[in-house]
């Protein structure tokens, strides 16, 4: 189950997210007026996908954005605003390194396409991390045989085959 935060100062934007956001599964959904109050439940929890509305008074959603990622880099970061300039794009890509711009009014199936594309890329960086863990422990399996052979070409020069180090060991 994805854990996703909604940031809007504008209720019904909210809610219309959480609508479109339950008709693709159940997911775990929380929803923020502030960009305070969701900075604040992000260094308490977790979340698989951060939307944010750009134009808000208190923090714009680059600038919240760029502050959850310090919080929680993993996550998939995306805005959304009915303000489409390219200033304004450039600028939220590189303060907030985003993953995904969508424009407003928000269609439901692009919104969703967002998600889904967020959740394949949480599951991707999951497993990478997974096989670095298991790359990592192969290593050291690797390292602790060749010190193991290693140790028996020192103190028994003839049982191993001259070439066993150029051989792969």
């Amino acid at each position: 189950m994805a854990r996703i935060m909604l940031v809007d100062d504008e209720p019904h934007n909210l809610s219309a997210m959480m609508r479109v956001l339950r008709m693709q599964g159940e997911h775990e959904i929380e929803r923020f007026e502030t960009p305070a109050a969701a900075l604040a439940r992000a260094r308490e929890t977790l979340f698989d996908i951060v939307i944010a509305d750009y134009r808000m008074p208190e923090m714009d959603g680059a600038r919240f954005l760029q502050a959850f990622r310090q919080l929680q880099p993993q996550a998939y970061r995306i805005i959304v605003s009915g303000y489409a300039d390219g200033e304004l794009f450039r600028s939220a890509i590189n303060q907030a390194q985003l993953h995904r711009f969508i424009e407003k009014p928000v269609d439901n199936m692009v919104l969703l396409q967002a998600v889904e594309e967020g959740l394949a890329q949480g599951a991707l960086q999951r497993e990478v991390a997974e096989l670095r863990i298991e790359l990592e422990q192969l290593r050291h399996l690797l390292d602790a045989r060749t010190s193991l052979l290693q140790q028996v070409a020192q103190q028994y020069p003839d049982v191993l085959p001259k070439d066993w180090e150029e051989r792969g060991n």
